[in-house]
């Protein structure tokens, strides 16, 4: 009997480990494109409890003739390292092409 409660420990840990991966956004994410920077922009944010700077990063990029545009906001002033115009590569799931990300090397 406590052999088949490991049996079905192993099913019910599989079943949810599917179940997880299935809905992992970054996992849809399959196709690329090449995407150019349109707007970068560093910024101050301050809280009662912090303040940190960031960079807020505007992409566009184009699949099957329809243009998209992402955000990305990384931490701290970088936007010397992303002038407008630079390409970068975006990834996203090809049957919902607005969830995408940019791959930031």
């Amino acid at each position: 009997m406590f052999a088949l409660y490991i049996v079905l420990g192993f099913f019910a840990a599989g079943a949810i480990l599917l179940t997880f991966l299935y809905h992992q956004k970054s996992i849809k994410m399959t196709s690329t494109a090449s995407g150019h920077i349109v707007a970068c922009v560093e910024r101050e944010v301050r809280t009662t409890e912090e303040r940190r700077d960031e960079t807020q990063i505007t992409c566009s990029y184009l699949v099957a003739g329809h243009e998209y545009k992402i955000e990305r906001i990384i931490s701290g002033r970088k936007a010397g390292r992303f002038p407008v115009g630079r390409s970068l590569v975006v990834r996203y799931n090809p049957s919902v092409p607005h969830m995408s990300r940019i791959v930031i090397d």
